[in-house]
């Protein structure tokens, strides 16, 4: 197996069989069988993003201390479990138990994986960082683009080819929008994916014009989605207010999530 392959089936590993991605109390998994994609370090999209986010987000290769002249920044994105899902489909207002455990649990796996990413590069010899392990990574509050950090996964699976952008913000991939992403980047040179999208919410069905959509609008209970886009500020507060003030002890966790516009819709 070449470097991507062997990224891939480390990945591909933890998800199948480490305990943490699974809730051995109501036995389920939180995440499905990953996507893994690679983007150029030298890909002009994270150059872009300087503008199009704020120059206070981070170049991949500004997280090394010596900037590197090549490298590649390595993706995935961890589709939620079915049942989970489902679990949120049903619900209006706040969070399915299912859904919440995952957001608290799931998110945790998550940086297993990122640590584990980092440190195999490392021991194949070479400099890696996962962003969100950095000191460099943090959350900014007030931007021209409302609340926003120094690093999007997002906008990292996008100049992967993972997917694209939709009306809520959330990024809709060959396989939905109900995951988490996470990175690693690394001065190893990977074989890269090449985007096959045109534009940056292709796959949100409100903007392409094959169907009319919208569907994310109705259910989201703060009214932080309309057709002209996503209030993350809105969103924030009832998330990360509201709903943990409300279901945060009675579902013993201190993340629940939310997505509810994530569960439900099309995509």
């Amino acid at each position: 197996m070449n470097l991507n392959e062997r990224v891939i089936s480390e990945i591909e590993s933890l998800v199948e069989k480490s305990s943490l991605n699974r809730n051995h109390r109501y036995g389920f998994s939180y995440f499905k069988s990953p996507l893994v994609g690679f983007a150029s370090v030298n890909n002009p999209l994270f150059s872009d993003y300087k503008d199009i986010i704020g120059d206070f987000h981070y170049h991949p290769k500004e997280f090394f201390e010596t900037l590197p002249e090549d490298g590649t920044v390595i993706v995935w994105v961890l589709p939620v479990n079915e049942e989970v899902r489902k679990s949120n489909a049903k619900e209006n207002r706040f969070p399915s138990l299912y859904w919440a455990l995952q957001r608290e649990y799931g998110e945790r796996f998550n940086m297993l994986i990122r640590k584990h990413i980092q440190e195999y590069m490392k021991e194949s010899g070479y400099n890696a960082v996962s962003p969100m392990l950095s000191d460099k990574w943090k959350r900014l509050d007030n931007t021209k683009v409302g609340l926003a950090s120094t690093w999007s996964e997002r906008h990292a699976a996008f100049a992967a080819g993972l997917g694209t952008f939709s009306l809520s913000d959330g990024f809709i991939t060959r396989r939905g929008i109900a995951h988490r992403c996470g990175s690693v980047v690394t001065d190893a040179v990977l074989d890269i994916n090449e985007s096959e999208y045109s534009d940056h919410r292709e796959n949100c069905l409100f903007f392409n014009n094959i169907a009319e959509c919208g569907e994310c609008i109705s259910r989201c209970p703060a009214g932080a989605i309309t057709e002209k886009g996503h209030d993350k500020s809105l969103c924030d507060k009832y998330t990360y207010n509201t709903i943990r003030r409300l279901r945060g002890d009675y579902y013993n966790v201190k993340t629940t999530g939310c997505g509810l516009c994530q569960t439900a819709v099309p995509c």
